[in-house]
């Protein structure tokens, strides 16, 4: 697996997203939804961050997910992942959390992760693979969401 960076954000969530149906019915801030809404929210979202950087994974050309990096007030950031479905496989997640790593720690040795408490397969997924929880907040818009370090 690869990754690349990418400026056609909008399109790649779209692609991502339409893998995973119960992303939209389920998990997504703005669920149960539709793909276009919740591809705007998590645009809308991504946009307005600092500094953000998003990588489209891919392994033979295929697009396998993707991930954002930012730099917000000295701290550096995870915001935004995805594998899409049929790439969830121990050696994928392995892979993922390389490439990720090297990323991000070329330019920090430690780094955040901030998700939607409503997320629970995300929440999941960070605690498994070794994050701690950090800190809880509620953002403006009233939903929760869950730091891991």
């Amino acid at each position: 697996m690869q990754a690349k960076i990418t400026e056609s954000v909008k399109e790649l969530l779209e692609f991502c997203f339409k893998t995973d149906p119960i992303l939209m019915e389920q998990y997504h801030i703005e669920a149960p939804s539709t793909l276009e809404r919740c591809v705007e929210r998590t645009y809308k979202d991504m946009v307005s961050c600092n500094d953000l950087v998003v990588y489209r994974l891919s392994d033979n050309n295929e697009t396998v997910g993707y991930f954002g990096v930012e730099e917000y007030e000295g701290e550096h950031f995870l915001t935004g992942f995805m594998l899409n479905k049929g790439y969830r496989d121990d050696n994928y997640k392995s892979d993922f959390w390389r490439i990720v790593n090297e990323t991000i720690k070329k330019k920090s040795p430690e780094y955040f992760c901030g998700v939607y408490q409503k997320n629970n397969r995300a929440v999941d997924f960070l605690q498994k693979s070794g994050g701690e929880e950090y800190l809880k907040i509620r953002n403006s818009d009233g939903h929760k969401i869950v730091f891991f370090k």
